[in-house]
């Protein structure tokens, strides 16, 4: 969303509202090296392309590049960002006629033609919030920019971001849909944690990947905020633990990639930046887990004694390293108290010589008898277990690989 729109959204908004992770200096690897993992990290800006290393070092994998739709130097940015251990989506959105693109789609099939080999390349960003009450573009704006994209380039993505609702005729201009949620655009310094804004992230996400999953898409990036200062209107930014529930409310249900919204200085001031590493970083260290992992609805390994309308879970495993990521999502929908979640047990899978769990960012272990463990989630809280199996599980590897 670009900041010349933000006044109206959070209007709209407004009327629609009712210990820590150490942080892990994750360097960059070899483009050509990295795995299927979760994709994070910000929506940025060509001005701050110095910036993309100590992203990359920081534990971004990935940046949504804002300032690049005319085609000039996409070189530039995709070599810095190849650079940097980073891919990129290249912006080629615009709103017609306020904001057109003066490239033809006769130049932009011969770019992506040119650049579409470039290992730093992930995707095309071709449309903002397009179906949302401000904007209201049709999807036949978009249509000719999709389609030289998919003949010169079939192999990238094009992405479109959705805000407000989700119609169906836009699914002809996207491969993989981007969603944004900015939850304390209305959460104002007077408002309560986990206000509804907060907690209509789930919703959100959910609805989401519902709707690309309907029209047999690849996926949801979610865009989520990084800091309310920069509208100069006394947004708070989100405490701890909202942004956890923020972040994984998605991450548990399957998202591809989080990018947060956005690296501008007066956005991303020194205690939002803060925050936002601490979640890369937590992304990161189960990212590899979470990319092959599967959800309550489809993955019998593992069992708990809640349903899912109180508790959703993810569980994935590469190698021997295995990731649990559990969200309290009870009255989400209804109460800003939400509900604390006793002796909640979980139930591992059958032959795992597993005795304790790391609980991922809290400094503790928790102890497995018998297969199970059990745990207390305050409300809307987020717990990442993670442990390793001390010996190759060929029940585990082969229900691993049926799943997928």
């Amino acid at each position: 969303m670009k900041p010349q729109a933000i006044r109206a959204k959070r209007a709209l908004s407004l009327l629609a509202s009712g210990p820590l992770l150490l942080l892990l200096l994750l360097a960059p690897q070899p483009l050509a090296a990295q795995v299927d993992t979760l994709r994070c990290g910000y929506y940025s800006h060509i001005s701050r392309t110095s910036a993309w290393k100590t992203y990359a070092k920081e534990g971004c994998n990935l940046l949504l590049v804002y300032g690049s739709g005319q085609g000039i130097n996409w070189g530039t940015y995709l070599d810095a960002a190849g650079d940097a251990g980073l891919k990129i989506i290249l912006d080629l959105h615009h709103h017609p006629p306020r904001w057109h693109l003066k490239t033809t789609p006769e130049q932009i099939r011969k770019l992506a033609q040119q650049y579409r080999e470039h290992p730093a390349l992930y995707g095309y960003y071709i449309a903002d919030e397009p179906e949302s009450p401000w904007n209201n573009e049709p999807p036949k704006f978009f249509q000719p920019i999709y389609d030289v994209l998919k003949a010169a380039a079939p192999s990238h993505p094009v992405t479109i971001c959705m805000n407000h609702r989700f119609p169906d005729q836009y699914a002809s201009i996207f491969d993989l849909l981007l969603a944004d949620h900015y939850p304390n655009w209305s959460a104002k310094n007077n408002q309560p944690e986990f206000n509804a804004m907060v907690r209509a992230s789930y919703r959100w996400w959910r609805d989401a990947l519902e709707f690309q999953s309907r029209h047999n898409k690849q996926g949801l990036i979610a865009v989520g905020l990084a800091g309310g200062d920069g509208t100069g209107n006394g947004l708070r930014d989100l405490t701890d633990e909202e942004y956890r529930f923020h972040v994984f409310s998605a991450v548990v249900l399957g998202i591809k990639g989080f990018v947060f919204y956005w690296d501008d200085p007066r956005w991303l001031t020194k205690t939002v930046r803060h925050k936002t590493t601490q979640m890369i970083a937590q992304m990161r260290a189960i990212g590899d887990q979470m990319a092959v992992g599967v959800g309550i609805t489809d993955d019998p390994r593992i069992t708990v004694n809640l349903p899912p309308s109180k508790l959703r879970y993810r569980y994935g495993v590469t190698d021997n390293t295995h990731v649990l990521l559990a969200v309290n999502i009870s009255q989400w929908d209804s109460s800003e108290n939400g509900e604390t979640l006793n002796n909640v047990r979980f139930t591992l899978p059958r032959g795992l010589l597993v005795r304790q769990l790391e609980v991922v960012g809290e400094n503790r272990v928790l102890p497995v008898t018998d297969g199970t463990f059990i745990d207390t989630f305050k409300r809307f809280q987020v717990h990442i277990y993670r442990f390793k199996s001390p010996q190759a599980n060929h029940e585990e590897a082969a229900a691993t690989a049926t799943a997928h």
